[in-house]
């Protein structure tokens, strides 16, 4: 309700902190100081009833026709195969979010995976495990994230995959293509 707190977004308020809901995640289980912005810092702060702006969030702006169910999120480990996306293929799912590892890279095979998902319209985003960074085409090899990029994943720039999986879940209500769905991406 405070004025100075228009115009910032979806935040989070809690133990006087103020987060983007972004840039927010929950860092421990039972904490009171859970919420936390890792790359990013709070906005600001409650003191004695005052609201105190320090940053401005950036905002994207995503259609409102709801949300799609359906779209899968994969979190990879090391050895992991890709089955579950050969899977979502043959299963139709509306998307997909795959969490790699650091820049976004998956272990052999996932290339050839994201490419068929890819030639059947079906869109994959491409996040990383890692609390703060983006992702970006750095790595070659079978499934490094050049190659997963080549084959037609998507950036999630910075979104982790929960957060990734709304932004696509919203995107595929709205009947966003691949290219629509890239250009959202790139404004977080």
């Amino acid at each position: 309700s405070s004025t100075q707190a228009r115009g910032l977004g979806a935040l989070i308020v809690f133990d006087g902190d103020v987060h983007s809901a972004v840039d927010v995640t929950k860092t421990h289980t039972t904490r009171s100081d859970t919420f936390r912005s890792p790359e990013w810092g709070k906005l600001g702060e409650i003191d004695q009833d005052r609201v105190h702006v320090v940053r401005t969030p950036k905002r994207v702006v995503l259609p409102d026709n709801g949300l799609v169910e359906g779209i899968e999120l994969i979190r990879l480990s090391l050895g992991t195969a890709p089955r579950y996306l050969e899977w979502c293929g043959d299963a139709g799912v509306p998307g997909v979010v795959v969490e790699a590892f650091g820049r976004g890279n998956a272990p052999n095979g996932f290339a050839r995976a994201v490419e068929d998902l890819a030639g059947r319209d079906i869109p994959v985003v491409l996040a990383s495990r890692c609390a703060a960074g983006r992702t970006a085409p750095i790595y070659g090899g079978d499934s490094g994230g050049h190659s997963l990029f080549a084959a037609g994943a998507i950036g999630s720039n910075g979104l982790s995959g929960v957060k990734a999986r709304l932004v696509l879940s919203a995107l595929v209500a709205a009947g966003a293509d691949r290219a629509r769905i890239a250009s959202v991406f790139a404004q977080f």
